[in-house]
């Protein structure tokens, strides 16, 4: 029976990929408590036992619309957010939003996509979790 013949320098990569998580030596502690807890860092979670939420580092600062502003109304809308285990918003959509159009939904979209978070943890491990996030416009 002949052997399969070793790929040349420069050749495709093989098809199929190892499925196991591999082992980081730099991160030895990590990788054993994500192997222990069943999660890696970076799988997406949901809220439940074990898990941390993420916490949000500094207040959001939307950008109030102008138009808004000039007519003197107040909005409120409902964000969600997908926080990634650095702390990131890497999608936002609106869940509610204001039914007169006059910018909050965007202004509101824009500050959650810049907010940065404590990332969530599961087990001691960071990952991705959805977040819903209030954002309220209020004239002062």
């Amino acid at each position: 029976m002949a052997l399969p013949p070793i790929p040349e320098a420069g050749s495709a990569a093989p098809s199929v990929m190892p499925t196991a998580p591999l082992f980081n030596p730099s991160r030895p502690s990590e990788t054993l408590r994500a192997g222990t807890a069943g999660v890696r860092r970076g799988d997406l979670v949901a809220a439940g036992p074990g898990v941390t939420l993420p916490k949000l580092l500094h207040p959001l600062e939307p950008r109030y619309p102008l138009l808004a502003t000039r007519l003197k109304l107040e909005g409120r809308v409902l964000i969600r957010a997908l926080v990634d285990e650095n702390g990131r918003v890497t999608r936002a959509e609106v869940v509610e939003g204001d039914p007169s159009k006059l910018g909050f939904d965007q202004a509101a979209l824009e500050a959650a996509q810049k907010a940065l978070y404590q990332p969530a943890t599961k087990g001691g491990v960071p990952v991705k979790i959805w977040v819903e996030l209030p954002v309220s416009f209020k004239l002062h």
